[in-house]
């Protein structure tokens, strides 16, 4: 974990060194205001399941986090952006945090989450149980890596973080790099009850896709975008006190798509997006596996000057 995130700040500092790279400035700009106020409200929800096996046991873990309702403010200096996130959704969520450094060329996003959860269900040999409200306490470290071929005319920041403009339509390929690791801990009950105390797993791929930019005019900004990630899972668990390897025999797949639109009257912009993760990693015969769902829809407004 220490060596994970270690590396991962390695890299983030190393792409924001060299972020500054060249592009046509015929399809992109950098904003006219060097200062930046915005706000965001963020609604997002998932769930997972998981399935392991023990001394001849089946087990599946179906889990759902509560729906986040989150309020965020941020104040920035060109591409330097700080801010924080309020929970406005009435319930007890959990928190999260996030690291960025986007570039038109190259790009890392860190997440690192803890969230509550909120429902689910323990399956033994196909006899399920209802879990209580926060049975289990689930924390979370993703990372993000993309490289755009034509980042010259491309803008992945035009959307992410409003660090360019998007003046003429473009798109581009783009090489992928994504790591997920998810814990899980059991908070509530005992062995005898809910015999799996604790879960991990973890997901390394490589993969790509494509991103488009269409500016149908000088006030809009439309986004599609879709990659793929193949790569290699891993896991294990602790069922009854006894550390266990949960061996996956095929590999990972993680889906991602995002869209948005954009709309520019003056030196304000108003914004609407979603996004949505899909991991699942097969069990292949086995009687191990994974799958994973994460949707978040935004609304975003903001203004430089």
């Amino acid at each position: 974990m220490r060596r994970t995130l270690t590396l991962i700040l390695f890299l983030t500092a190393a792409l924001a060194a060299g972020a500054r790279a060249r592009y046509d400035t015929t399809y992109i700009r950098r904003p006219e205001g060097k200062w930046l106020i915005r706000t965001r409200t963020e609604v997002g929800g998932g769930a997972t399941r998981i399935m392991t096996a023990y001394s001849g046991d089946l087990y599946q873990l179906d889990i759902a986090g509560n729906t986040k309702i989150r309020q965020h403010i941020g104040f920035g200096y060109k591409n330097l952006i700080l801010g924080i996130g309020i929970n406005i959704s009435g319930k007890k969520v959990g928190w999260d945090t996030a690291l960025r450094a986007l570039g038109n060329r190259f790009g890392i996003e860190v997440f690192i989450s803890g969230n509550h959860i909120h429902s689910g269900k323990f399956t033994v040999n196909g006899e399920g149980t209802p879990l209580e409200p926060g049975a289990y306490r689930q924390t979370s470290l993703n990372g993000r890596f993309y490289h755009a071929f034509n980042g010259r005319k491309f803008s992945m920041p035009a959307v992410l973080t409003q660090g360019f403009r998007q003046h003429r339509s473009a798109g581009s390929a783009m090489l992928t790099l994504a790591t997920s690791m998810l814990w899980l801990t059991r908070k509530l009950w005992n062995d005898e009850q809910l015999p799996l105390y604790r879960h991990y797993y973890g997901f390394t791929g490589l993969g790509g896709g494509y991103g488009y930019n269409w500016v149908p005019s000088p006030k809009w900004l439309l986004h599609l975008s879709l990659t793929e990630n193949i790569g290699v899972p891993w896991g294990r668990s602790t069922i009854k006190k006894q550390k266990i390897n949960t061996p996956i025999l095929g590999p990972g797949f993680l889906t991602a798509g995002r869209a948005a639109v954009f709309f520019y009257p003056g030196t304000w912009y108003f914004g609407l997006s979603a996004t949505a993760e899909h991991y699942i990693a097969p069990d292949m015969g086995s009687p191990y596996g994974v799958a994973s769902l994460d949707i978040r829809g935004q609304l975003s407004v903001g203004v430089r000057f």
